[in-house]
């Protein structure tokens, strides 16, 4: 099995009206673990159905599948529909490629980092 570590953590200090997760990816995410590390965001979306936004991290994410980008869609469906967002900072090269490919930074903005992901949601 390919390892995927994936950590989250609140944003501190919080933004008023707003649920903010930062969430890290580490490893490799394909059909070998997506499905149980999907199971971590869904949680998360469950206990905070609406106003949810998530910073995913994934300056050290090496690679992503076609089943991995369909979870990344799911998710933001998911999120999208209780108002929230999804934000993906720090990706590298190849990732930010991908996403290119496939098209989802045109729904998913992509930024060069954690903070300037946390300052778009300030404004």
């Amino acid at each position: 099995m390919i390892v995927l570590n994936i950590t989250t953590e609140d944003l501190s200090p919080p933004i008023p009206g707003k649920t903010v997760k930062i969430v890290r990816f580490d490893g490799q995410m394909d059909s070998s673990n997506i499905e149980e590390k999907k199971k971590i965001l869904d949680e998360i979306i469950v206990k905070n159905p609406k106003n949810l936004f998530f910073i995913f991290d994934f300056e050290k994410l090496t690679y992503m599948n076609s089943l991995a980008i369909g979870c990344l869609a799911e998710c933001h469906q998911n999120v999208e529909s209780g108002g929230g967002k999804i934000l993906v900072a720090r990706p590298t090269e190849n990732i930010l490629d991908l996403l290119k490919v496939v098209g989802i930074d045109k729904f998913i903005t992509v930024y060069p980092s954690v903070e300037a992901a946390k300052a778009a949601l300030l404004q």
